[in-house]
């Protein structure tokens, strides 16, 4: 594998002879080959010069059509000075952008407003723009369970310049019936009473009475004498 290397074009006639020359001066030539009225050849950088100086002083027609290795090809792009400074600033903004906040995202809300979540974090000093590695993701998780009573647990993760906060919001509370105040019990539809067992209260009706739907079957108190 060549380096750096420079190909050159000579006339097809006569080219055995200025290659043999070549090699008799110790020249290393590579990819030598003959297409039509015109020969190709390539050499190492460092030994074009003399190639060239030897072509020069007997008079030999050539050309050289192209260059290249991978010396070459490293040293063309440091030459673009403008191009390697873009990029390294290119990559230092995107560098120093990836370690702030750039977005939050929340999973699981029900009840919640998204707003009321935010409200906590700005509160905690989390907003768009902060270093990412600055923020306690624990605490954060306690601030948020311990300041919004609807939401049961909360985790916190960043990944790159967003973070998710995924929430669990509490069961909502049983309906429990009031037995504080006095209710009577009331028939649901229209029929006979056959037969009854009152635990509590004093019932309103005999057996065999006829009610309508919303008569008082047992009323909620206790007659004395």
């Amino acid at each position: 594998m060549i380096s750096d290397y420079i190909s050159f074009e000579l006339p097809a006639l006569g080219f055995r002879k200025v290659i043999t020359s070549l090699t008799d001066k110790g020249y290393i030539l590579y990819d030598v080959s003959v297409t039509g009225d015109a020969a190709f050849f390539r050499a190492k950088k460092k030994q074009s010069q003399k190639i060239i100086a030897f072509f020069d002083e007997m008079c030999y027609h050539y050309k050289i059509i192209g260059e290249g290795g991978y010396f070459f090809f490293a040293r063309g792009i440091f030459k673009r000075k403008g191009l390697i400074a873009g990029i390294l600033i290119v990559s230092l903004v995107l560098g120093f952008l990836n370690f702030r906040l750039n977005s939050v995202r929340i999973h699981g809300l029900k009840t919640v407003d998204y707003e009321t979540v935010i409200g906590v974090l700005e509160s905690q000093g989390i907003k768009k723009g902060v270093y990412t590695k600055n923020i306690d993701k624990k605490h954060l998780e306690y601030v948020i369970t311990s300041s919004i009573d609807q939401i049961a647990f909360a985790s916190v993760k960043i990944s790159g310049m967003t973070m998710t906060i995924n929430v669990y919001e509490e069961l909502p509370p049983p309906d429990i019936l009031d037995m504080t105040e006095p209710t009577p019990v009331k028939a649901l539809k229209d029929g006979v009473i056959t037969r009854y067992v009152v635990f509590s209260g004093t019932a309103a009706v005999k057996p065999g009475a006829a009610v309508r739907a919303g008569d008082v079957l047992i009323e909620p108190a206790v007659k004395i004498g």
